[in-house]
C-alpha cells in the first residue's frame, strides 16, 4: 500500500471539514481591515508559477511594500536588483499570483490571491519616486480574494518573541467586520468575544481540544490533564513538570504514561 497520498479523496478523508471562521473570513477585495494590515506590512512574499516552475521571491521596502489603488488593485514597484527576473518572467506568462504579508510584532498573515501583470505606466512609476529613482516596472496585481493565516504558525515558531504588536485590526475585528451583514444575529461574529475564545484555545500544544478530562492519577506524582484532538488526530497530556503530545495510534502507552513520572523523559519509537 502507497503511503503516499493519489487523490483529493484521500486527503479529504484525513481531515475535518474547515471551519466556519476559515471561510467566512474570505474576501473578495481588500476591506478596511484588510487594508489597514496590507499597509502597514513592508514586507512580503510573491509567489508566481510559470512554464518552467514555481518560484517565491521575498520582496520589501522602506515604505509599505505595496499600493492599494482601489480596493480591487495593488501595486507593487520592482527596483533594482540582480536583474534574474524569476518572478517577473512568470508573470509575464502566467499571471497567476498569491502574496503574504506580515508585519513584525504581530501573529496574523494576510494572503491575497489574483492575477497580475507587468506595468511601466508613466503615472504609476511616478508615484513610487524616490530621490529622482524610479522602479523599473509596476507588478499590477488584480484580487481575486484576500484573508488571514491561522496565528499559530506564528506563535509556533516564536517568530516575533519579544517584540511589541502593532496597533492593527484583529482576527476578531476583520471576522465581525466579515459577518455583520447576515441577516441572523447568531451568525455574526463579536470580535471581543472571539478573541476571548481565541486566547483560551490557542494554549493548547495540539489545536482545537475537546473540553480536556483532568485526570488525578494516584501513580503520578503530578495531577495531569489528558485530552483529545480532534483535528489534527493526536492526544495532549500537560502537568507541571512536562508536556506531551502523542499520536492516537499509541493511547495505550499514553495511558500508561499518565502513571509514568513525568520527570523521567520518555523515548518514544
Amino acid at each position: 500500500m502507497s503511503d503516499r497520498i493519489l487523490n483529493l479523496a484521500q486527503l479529504e478523508a484525513l481531515y475535518d471539514e474547515p471551519s466556519r471562521n476559515s471561510l467566512v473570513k474570505v474576501a473578495r477585495h481588500i476591506t478596511p481591515e484588510y487594508g489597514a494590515w496590507i499597509g502597514a506590512a513592508r514586507f512580503c512574499v510573491l509567489s508566481t508559477v510559470g512554464p518552467d516552475g514555481t518560484d517565491g521571491s521575498p520582496r520589501g521596502d522602506e515604505d509599505p511594500v505595496v499600493h492599494i489603488q482601489d480596493p480591487q488593485t495593488l501595486l507593487m514597484p520592482d527596483w533594482r536588483g540582480n536583474n534574474r527576473l524569476d518572478s517577473l518572467r512568470n508573470i509575464v506568462e502566467d499571471g497567476r499570483v498569491s502574496l503574504m504579508f506580515m508585519v513584525p510584532g504581530n501573529s496574523n498573515v494576510v494572503r491575497v490571491n489574483g492575477d497580475a501583470h507587468l506595468s511601466v505606466s508613466a503615472a504609476h512609476l511616478a508615484r513610487f519616486e524616490r530621490n529622482g529613482q524610479y522602479p523599473r516596472s509596476l507588478v499590477v496585481i488584480s484580487v481575486s480574494e484576500v484573508y488571514s493565516q491561522c496565528a499559530r504558525v506564528i506563535l509556533r515558531s516564536g517568530l516575533w518573541q519579544g517584540q511589541a504588536a502593532p496597533d492593527l485590526p484583529s482576527m476578531g475585528d476583520i471576522l465581525q467586520a466579515q459577518t455583520a451583514a447576515e441577516a441572523e444575529q447568531s451568525a455574526r461574529i463579536d470580535s471581543a468575544t472571539y478573541e476571548k475564545d481565541w486566547q483560551a484555545r490557542v494554549k493548547n500544544p495540539c489545536g482545537e481540544l475537546e473540553p480536556a478530562l483532568s485526570l488525578p492519577n494516584p501513580w503520578c506524582p503530578y495531577r495531569g490533564i489528558f485530552a483529545a484532538d480532534l483535528s489534527s488526530n493526536c492526544l495532549a497530556f500537560s502537568c507541571q513538570a512536562r508536556r506531551a503530545i502523542w499520536p492516537k495510534s499509541v493511547q495505550p502507552l499514553a495511558w500508561w504514561i499518565l502513571g509514568h513520572d513525568a520527570r523521567r523523559p520518555l523515548a518514544l519509537q
